[in-house]
């Protein structure tokens, strides 16, 4: 299954005790050695005076993504709008191929690609489908998010990145002087009407695409002075029909984070670290005791299953055998109640996987209502079919995780360790010594707010009050370094994986390394 992530969140200034707003955010990302991010500290002068902005950067990209420069603090979440229509396509429809050359270190592949007015080609099935998406258009992309590192306030950020050129992102800014806004920021394109569904081109609406869209929501200081997001929808429903949805998680974290962002009226960055490792069980809880409750319908037969249930602790914790169990259950069932409608999209190359999560309230529909006509074959009733799956899963766990069929063996800081790993050791794993980062047990699952998988989860934890950066946090799941035999290989991961603290600012210098230009000799006067 999918796994989507990332949080922000901020305060006010109202709600710290310095005045200074405050923002908190963590991307959730594949997990890979050396990690995604890098750690960097700008400083160069402006003609407003000497700028410094420390964040993290993409190697290669001269732009920092999460950061602060004294003045504001800035993050980002996935938006998940909809961006993107298919359009079905019939026999009238004029198509070109396209060459495109690929080129490799040994060489050049040319790839053929049929394209319509409409966008590039696919076929599924016996259809010709074209999509339309906003990334074929000019101002998809640009580097006017590094206008952030000069803006001096919460207003002058969202002015300078108006048209940035970025996939649509949930940014959220904070400045010194305690202002905290969020907007859609990204390629959004004016079309305004999105399609859930495949289009004819004749009843395709007359195109938008090339013109960005204008009048995008934004909400600053809001009365409650507090602001959140975690991939989950958060436009009204009107804005929801304007702006489609691409695809938006389960809105169990933003829940876990809004209720703790209201249960409290001011805030530090130990408090805002700590929202970050929040890994209560609360939207499994349901799960947890829909499966409790059938067991115990057998209690001789489920006797430790239903100790370890009751003892579950209520979270996605290494000890917890009862979240692995409840974990597992939830996914079996969706996968076998579904299997009907996968085994049909499988005959066409496609998947019902991207969808899984938004299956969750037709599960919870068809647990209700109980209809024979879902029964998938083989069962004969709904309260068999629960006790089966959760048996099949039960074994399933056993074959991965306890040979023996220990269900102790089966908590959920050993079924879930933390393994990032180094892409040359995944071929070659007598190297995973010396390549891989220590596992970890796990910690966090998919619906909380401290979201983990083996190799998925937070990609960096950062939290800040503008112009109260020696207070900041940055913690990343390694080192700065490439090489296995640096010092600076593993610098960072003990303090994410103890869920400690590792400051945002630099420390004192180690080693420097000074780029300067080449002077060429003058060929006629060598002494010159």
């Amino acid at each position: 299954m999918d796994v989507l992530g990332s949080n922000n969140w901020a305060v006010t200034g109202e709600m710290t005790q310095s005045g200074h707003a405050m923002l908190s955010n963590d991307m959730h990302l594949n997990l890979n050695v050396p990690v995604i991010w890098y750690r960097a500290q700008l400083n160069f002068p402006s003609q407003n005076g000497p700028v410094q902005v420390t964040g993290v950067s993409l190697p290669g990209m001269p732009v920092i993504v999460a950061g602060t420069n004294r003045h504001i603090a800035w993050g980002f979440t996935n938006g998940y709008i909809d961006t993107a229509d298919w359009v079905l396509l019939d026999n009238t429809t004029k198509t070109e191929q396209v060459i495109e050359k690929l080129k490799t270190p040994e060489k050049t592949i040319d790839y053929p690609i049929d394209s319509s007015s409409y966008g590039p080609v696919t076929q599924i099935g016996s259809k010709r489908y074209a999509l339309s998406w906003v990334a074929h258009e000019s101002y998809a992309v640009n580097l006017e998010l590094m206008s952030l590192e000069t803006a001096s306030s919460v207003a002058d950020g969202l002015t300078k990145t108006r048209n940035t050129g970025i996939p649509v992102q949930n940014m959220l800014i904070t400045d010194r002087q305690g202002n905290a806004a969020w907007r859609l920021t990204g390629a959004i394109p004016a079309r305004d009407n999105p399609q859930q569904s495949p289009v004819t081109v004749r009843e395709y609406p007359t195109s938008q695409w090339e013109e960005r869209a204008k009048n995008v929501p934004v909400v600053t200081n809001p009365e409650h002075q507090r602001l959140w997001s975690a991939n989950n929808r958060v436009l009204s429903a009107k804005d929801n029909t304007r702006f489609g949805n691409g695809g938006y998680a389960i809105a169990s974290r933003a829940i876990q984070i809004r209720d703790k962002l209201m249960a409290r009226q001011q805030f530090d960055e130990s408090d805002f670290f700590q929202m970050q490792l929040d890994n209560k069980a609360l939207f499994m809880t349901r799960w947890h005791s829909l499966l409790l409750s059938q067991l115990e319908l057998h209690p001789e037969r489920f006797q430790e299953d239903i100790r370890h249930l009751k003892q579950w602790q209520e979270c996605a914790c290494a000890t917890s055998v009862g979240y692995t169990l409840a974990s597992a259950f939830r996914s079996h069932l969706i996968d076998a109640v579904f299997a009907p409608l996968q085994h049909q999209l499988s005959a066409e190359g496609l998947s019902l996987k991207p969808l899984k999560d938004n299956l969750e309230p037709a599960i919870w529909q068809l647990l209700k209502e109980e209809p024979t006509s879902w029964l998938p074959t083989g069962e004969k009733d709904w309260a068999s079919l629960l006790i089966n799956v959760y048996v099949k899963s039960r074994e399933a766990l056993f074959k991965e995780h306890s040979p023996d069929k220990n269900l102790a063996e089966l908590n959920w800081g050993k079924v879930n360790t933390l393994a990032i790993q180094h892409p040359f050791s995944a071929k070659v794993p007598q190297l995973g010594w010396l390549l891989n980062m220590p596992k970890v047990e796990g910690f966090g699952g998919r619906y909380e707010p401290a979201v983990q998988t083996q190799r998925f989860g937070a990609s960096e934890r950062f939290v800040v009050q503008p112009g109260r950066e020696e207070h900041g946090i940055l913690t990343i799941p390694g080192g700065q370094s490439a090489n296995p035999l640096s010092p600076f290989f593993h610098a960072g991961f003990n303090d994410y994986a103890n869920h400690r603290h590792t400051p945002l600012l630099p420390g004192d210098i180690q080693y420097r390394l000074t780029l300067a230009p080449l002077i060429q000799e003058d060929q006629n006067n060598p002494e010159e």
